[in-house]
């Protein structure tokens, strides 16, 4: 047999034996995420993969955690996407000494829904439904339970608190849409959930909505960090000279001085939970 006609049987015999052993699949899909270090994170459709790794102190069987930034990327603190059971939540009160908390309550998994998570803190219960939030201080005891009979889900923040030298920060339980508005600019709406113009907070978190048409009218750049939940709208985001999509369900990671730009997309208002530290 001729070599060029050995070869060409060797190859055909290799790439069956290659799609026998399953190693030849169907196309990947394009995913929009993205993860560099120090400097970005994409995770598009709320949240990535569910991770294996529980989070205390939430129940395992009833709860539902996917990370979506940690300090192993250059992130000074944690961003989970947490879908809770009904009957779920935490397993016990915990008091974290070290931690401060953030949840904001969402609404994908509950259109409509009223009352279904109770949030314990210091003896006094709250009664949480999309659009609530809460900011729990380091060494403040707390339990979070879905007391409905539907799935509810929530953005949170976990970040070991700093002592600033100013004093300690108080806890917040609150319903973002009836905080008071203030204007960034002519098409930024700002609503301050906690932390914003006190010095004894280490972070902030607060809800940012672009008009259409709007943005951040200039380009930033600072030593906060950023992280982005996006509850509704489309938006693009140039982040270090290269422009990413944005959309509800996603979230973004900016580092520390990393250049950064918003600009609404489409025809519904962008809006999104910040948080900075």
């Amino acid at each position: 047999m001729p070599v060029s006609r050995l070869n060409a049987t060797l190859a055909i015999l290799a790439l069956i034996c290659i799609v026998s052993l399953g190693y030849v699949t169907a196309s990947v899909p394009e995913s929009r995420g993205v993860a560099i270090q120090n400097v970005v994170v994409l995770v598009p459709s709320y949240g990535s993969t569910s991770t294996a790794t529980p989070l205390y102190p939430f129940n395992t069987t009833s709860v539902t955690v996917k990370f979506l930034v940690s300090p192993e990327i250059g992130a000074n603190f944690y961003a989970y996407y947490i879908e809770i059971r009904p009957g779920g939540g935490t397993i016990a009160a915990i008091k974290d000494k070290d931690n401060q908390w953030f949840f904001y309550v969402l609404s994908r998994l509950q259109p409509g829904a009223k009352e279904g998570l109770a949030l314990t803190l210091e003896g006094a219960t709250y009664k949480l439904s999309p659009g609530d939030y809460a900011y729990i201080p380091a060494g403040k005891t707390f339990t979070l339970k879905n007391i409905a009979t539907t799935a509810f889900s929530v953005f949170a923040v976990k970040k070991p608190y700093i002592p600033t030298g100013y004093g300690s920060p108080s806890a917040v339980v609150d319903y973002e849409q009836g905080l008071t508005p203030r204007k960034a600019s002519r098409s930024l709406t700002i609503r301050d959930m906690s932390g914003v113009g006190k010095a004894e907070y280490d972070m902030i978190t607060l809800t940012i909505e672009a008009d259409i048409g709007g943005g951040s009218g200039v380009y930033e750049t600072h030593i906060e960090q950023h992280g982005v939940f996006y509850l509704s709208g489309t938006a693009e985001y140039l982040v270090h000279n290269k422009r990413y999509t944005v959309t509800e369900g996603d979230f973004l990671w900016i580092g520390p001085w990393v250049l950064h730009y918003l600009d609404q997309k489409g025809s519904i208002p962008v809006k999104y939970v910040l948080y900075k530290g």
